[in-house]
């Protein structure tokens, strides 16, 4: 009963995520496809909540993950989180057609997520290791990182897009390798 239950929700988390990025992809309806796809592929949020989206689906069809893997979702669901209370942090919801997958994708899956961990996800080795964990974030800032230098495509990763924002976009990404060196050296 319990592992159904666990797959049962699973399957919900999934579909949410989904639905929220179906929703998000319908609300740029004025752009071609392929520009969509690239657009949404620079955010955060919208590759983590794919993520999401595969792991619970893997749960829903019976297959288990790893407690690393759970608890890496874990952190990059609360880094999502986090963003969406962060005020202007983000793309914009211009539209009221992007406010519901916006909602979706910043804070009801993250919200689900982190739900399902704390009742179905396997905690015995979750948080020994800091590496792994901070994988994916580290992979992200790495990819934004070649996605400007090469293509020069802003992906709005910094409120206001002036320079204040570019400074305090600096300090955040200097801050966070800080804690991706100290996981990696000093634990």
């Amino acid at each position: 009963m319990f592992a159904m239950l666990s797959r049962f929700l699973a399957l919900l988390i999934g579909t949410l995520a989904l639905a929220a990025l179906r929703g998000q992809f319908d609300a740029m309806a004025d752009l071609p496809v392929a520009t969509r796809l690239w657009l949404m592929a620079a955010y955060f949020s919208v590759l983590t909540n794919l993520g999401v989206a595969v792991l619970m689906f893997v749960v829903a069809r019976g297959g288990r993950i790893g407690s690393g893997v759970a608890a890496a979702m874990l952190v990059a669901v609360g880094i999502v989180a986090a963003a969406q209370a962060v005020p202007g942090f983000g793309p914009a919801t211009r539209d009221a057609s992007a406010f519901w997958p916006v909602l979706g994708l910043r804070a009801g899956v993250p919200f689900a997520a982190g739900l399902w961990w704390l009742q179905f996800a396997d905690k015995t080795q979750a948080w020994r290791n800091w590496r792994f964990l901070m994988l994916w974030p580290a992979l992200y800032c790495a990819c934004v990182l070649v996605r400007l230098g090469v293509f020069g495509y802003d992906p709005d990763l910094w409120p206001g897009g002036d320079l204040l924002g570019a400074i305090v976009f600096v300090r955040g990404l200097a801050l966070h390798l800080l804690a991706i060196w100290l996981a990696w050296f000093g634990g």
